[in-house]
């Protein structure tokens, strides 16, 4: 379950962290909303760093595992130690359940989409055929839009000894096709084209 506290001050309203007096922990299952726990606590006075940091640290301890927090303004040495600490840090013009719903799904979302940009293939694996390996260049730029080809495959070419990849993709990249080491061959595909690569002196035997 995502979980977020949102800190307010002493009309529960969202402040600016020194203001913060107290905040809410909300949870969000199935799509519903629930406000799992609260604390009241004497605001942070603006002091030396180091007695700052200590307080922070005490409010970040009696968290638990909650790793999300929202005020109506953080920055300087609070924001750090949250920062430090692991946490997502967000900012809320106001504290209604509609805002902290939303917070909480589009924290979801963002979790969902980095577990699958980090299960997704980014380079080749081989198969269960010794030296013949396979990608699919198609999904893993829709896991993770800012892959490109070449940061995909050049690594491969240049470190990897291969005798054939299967190579899934939109189109042939243009700097591919260019490339005289190797011999391509292109199929149908489900989605977008089976590219078979292999070098030009493994063709033939």
């Amino acid at each position: 379950m995502e979980k977020a506290a949102v800190f307010y001050d002493k009309d529960k309203k969202m402040a600016e962290f020194y203001q913060c007096s107290g905040y809410s922990i909300f949870g969000l299952e199935q799509d519903e909303l629930k406000e799992i726990g609260e604390a009241v606590f004497e605001p942070v006075a603006p002091s030396s760093p180091a007695a700052i940091r200590a307080r922070v640290n005490e409010l970040i301890a009696g968290l638990g595992d909650c790793k999300t927090a929202a005020f109506g303004n953080i920055s300087g040495i609070p924001y750090s130690a949250f920062d430090m600490a692991g946490f997502c840090i967000f900012q809320l013009g106001d504290n209604t359940r509609e805002g902290i719903k939303g917070l909480l799904k589009d924290l979801q979302q963002f979790k969902e989409k980095q577990s699958k940009a980090s299960q997704a293939k980014v380079a080749p694996e081989e198969t269960d055929v010794e030296g013949v390996y396979r990608f699919d260049l198609i999904k893993a730029q829709e896991a993770n839009p800012e892959l490109s080809s070449k940061k995909a495959l050049l690594p491969f070419f240049e470190l990897t000894p291969f005798m054939e990849l299967e190579l899934t993709c939109a189109h042939i990249p243009p700097w591919l096709e260019r490339d005289e080491r190797f011999l391509i061959r292109v199929e149908k595909a489900v989605a977008g084209q089976l590219v078979l690569i292999t070098h030009r002196q493994c063709e033939g035997g």
